[in-house]
């Protein structure tokens, strides 16, 4: 018997999924072999993106359960969902968790923090110095609820130092889920969704994100829309006498289980962990001086993370922090991505959807690019999972792009780009659960996190847009066809 507890909406939710099926169907009598093979891939596709959005069953084991009916419908073989975890995205992610084990065991992201807080003599300054504390995280630590479990300690620190300054402390609770999220698009590693969306665009053979551009094109809109978020956050939930409050952190004590953190000099595991960090960052960087792949590169560093007198973890413990269930999600939604573009689902979608359209009209271009803002913007009110959301959104956009004379390409990173704002609920991304409350008090209501994303939206919108027709263009990457 099917349990209720598990959907979010009502069960008539699913009456327009049954309505689709319907028109599938029907349309499906008067096609041949091949486009009704597209169909049915389209219809599991469906079944998914539903699941996805009106249960609360695992995201993982509905892509597993897509692929499974996907293989045996015929759409799929075996050996595309054995063959995806052996991408090097998949290897990337595992070396790239492995690393930041270390960095997590010597306690030098809870140092450096506590280091460049003390330079914050008010409160504007601890927020744009924690903006900056947090934006360069996404170097590090791969995924936003990784690096929300490293900045939380730094803000339970800050708690006890301004328990009296309620505001305040409103104010740094929304400021560092909500940067966690906004900058995750500075680096390649920031986001699972990010290798997702450039794997998407190598199944469909177009030119691939490396971390040198994608850093290069990431980074100035992390930093630009990190920075306005920040001056957001001061503005409405804080008054001008807040803002300028003085403050002293010298005391600033990060409790993270790491006696490495709580020194004022670095250890001498901290400094070699540095030297590791940097050569990793330094060999990234020069990729096409060397060409040695990313991933070779990382699997180097992780080894050295775990080995003996030069390392700082061992393997085992290392292998225990690599969050197992997103690289299966992945591997299998890659998978399920493969079978949209065989199986010419996504061509056939597309194509029964905007040929009615004008889409050559002279503002057809800029239309399309803001309505795929517009949506990736709102998408994770339905899909919460950003992983998630770029299955469903990439292989739709990046197959109507050329329709509307965009670059698929641009439109992908945009559109991953866009997605990084999730703040309109407290279930809509793990930091902002992670720093809704703490273990004596809620830091924020509903109506908080409604007050900002009113504001931040918008914001978000104009900034994307500002970034799709003239900066990212400028940096190398063309908008229009």
């Amino acid at each position: 018997m099917f349990n209720a507890s598990l959907l979010r909406f009502p069960l008539w939710s699913v009456t327009p999924l049954l309505v689709i099926y319907v028109g599938l169907a029907f349309s499906a009598f008067n096609l041949d072999q091949v486009q009704q093979n597209a169909i049915l891939t389209i219809g599991v596709f469906l079944t998914a993106t539903w699941l996805w959005i009106c249960t609360k069953l695992e995201e993982t084991y509905i892509a597993l359960l897509a692929v499974f009916a996907l293989i045996l419908t015929g759409n799929l073989t075996e050996e595309h969902l054995y063959q995806a975890w052996g991408q090097d995205l998949i290897w990337l992610l595992i070396a790239a968790f492995i690393i930041a084990a270390g960095v997590v065991k010597t306690g030098l992201a809870s140092y450096c923090a506590t280091q460049l807080l003390k330079y914050a003599h008010n409160t504007r300054m601890l927020c744009y110095l924690l903006t900056i504390f947090i934006v360069l995280s996404a170097f590090i630590i791969p995924s936003t609820s990784g690096r929300a479990a490293i900045i939380l300690p730094i803000f339970l620190g800050l708690v006890e130092i301004l328990k009296h300054h309620t505001q305040i402390l409103k104010a740094l609770a929304l400021l560092c889920p909500s940067i966690i999220l906004l900058s995750a698009i500075g680096s390649y590693l920031g986001a699972g969704a990010h290798l997702i969306t450039n794997q998407i665009l190598v199944e469909q053979e177009y030119p691939a994100f490396s971390l040198l551009s994608w850093l290069w094109l990431g980074f100035p809109f992390a930093l630009v829309s990190s920075l306005a978020c920040t001056e957001l956050i001061l503005s409405l939930f804080t008054s001008k006498e807040d803002r300028s409050k003085p403050l002293n952190l010298s005391h600033l004590s990060v409790v993270d289980g790491h006696e490495e953190s709580a020194g004022q000099k670095l250890s001498a595991l901290q400094k070699r962990i540095i030297c590791i960090l940097a050569m990793i960052l330094g060999l990234w960087l020069t990729e096409p001086l060397h060409h040695i792949s990313a991933t070779m590169v990382a699997i180097f560093g992780a080894l050295l993370m775990v080995t003996p007198s030069v390392g700082c973890i061992k393997f085992s413990q290392a292998v225990k922090t690599v969050p197992w269930a997103l690289l299966i999600f992945m591997a299998a939604t890659l998978a399920m991505g493969a079978a949209l573009i065989e199986s010419g689902a996504t061509q056939l979608l597309t194509h029964s959807i905007f040929s009615r359209f004008d889409t050559q009209h002279p503002s057809a271009s800029i239309t399309f690019i803001c309505l795929m803002i517009i949506i990736s913007l709102f998408a994770h009110v339905l899909i919460q999972s950003r992983s998630a959301r770029s299955v469903v959104l990439i292989p739709l956009a990046i197959s109507l792009a050329p329709q509307f004379q965009v670059s698929p390409v641009a439109i992908a990173f945009i559109s991953t780009a866009a997605a990084g704002f999730c703040h309109s609920l407290t279930s809509s991304a793990k930091p902002i659960a992670i720093f809704h409350q703490t273990e004596t008090q809620s830091m924020f209501n509903a109506d908080d996190l409604l007050k900002l994303s009113f504001y931040l939206a918008p914001l978000m919108f104009v900034l994307l847009v500002i970034f799709s027709l003239l900066i990212w263009p400028l940096l190398g990457m063309p908008l229009l066809l």
